[in-house]
């Protein structure tokens, strides 16, 4: 069973009305007003959920991740316009979401390489992974993804301006299932061109 909401109108009031139901699937982007204490509670019910969607739940932090860890089995995870997600939170996702195939991180500042370097080694089943708009992120990360991420299909870096584009030619190449990379604006200064 799926439960979504896309309202900014879910409060930790109305999260217990889903109580007694199980869910696979949980979308519940843009509710603003949803707390780290209404994910918690609400997660508390859940023991089968294999999708979660909070992005744009601007007033959570990496708090709720601490929520999220405990579903081994999650597969896909989009914690997009999280501006409080920090490394340390999304170590905790690697470290504990073996099982994700899609993890969506773009718009989130408070990650860099240093937290794709601590999760990285733990997700070598994903296949799609959105770091558009993350700030803080370098060619680090792609070097970090060759190495560990190696069923990666689809990548999304656009608008990292720290990633250059000869190391996204470079990603291309060693990746062998990788299918698409988004990569518009992205503007690192290329090591290989000469003035």
């Amino acid at each position: 069973m799926a439960y979504w909401c896309r309202t900014s109108v879910l409060t930790g009031q109305s999260v217990l009305q889903v109580d007694g139901l199980v869910l696979e699937e949980l979308r519940l982007q843009g509710c603003r007003e949803l707390t780290d204490r209404s994910v918690e509670v609400l997660l508390q019910q859940q023991r089968s959920l294999h999708r979660l969607d909070v992005s744009g739940c601007t007033e959570l932090s990496s708090r709720s991740v601490q929520a999220v860890v405990r579903f081994l089995e999650l597969q896909r995870l989009s914690l997009c316009m999280l501006p409080e997600l920090s490394d340390a939170g999304l170590a905790a996702v690697g470290r504990s979401c073996r099982s994700l195939t899609s993890l969506e991180l773009s718009h989130c500042p408070g990650i860099s390489d240093s937290g794709v370097a601590q999760a990285a080694p733990f997700l070598q089943r994903l296949q799609h992974l959105q770091l558009a708009c993350c700030s803080n992120i370098t060619d680090r990360t792609l070097h970090l993804l060759m190495q560990h991420c190696r069923r990666l299909k689809t990548l999304d870096v656009s608008r990292c301006k720290n990633i250059s584009m000869t190391t996204v030619d470079l990603l291309q190449s060693q990746l062998p299932f990788l299918e698409n990379v988004h990569h518009k604006l992205i503007c690192a200064a290329d090591p290989t061109l000469t003035d």
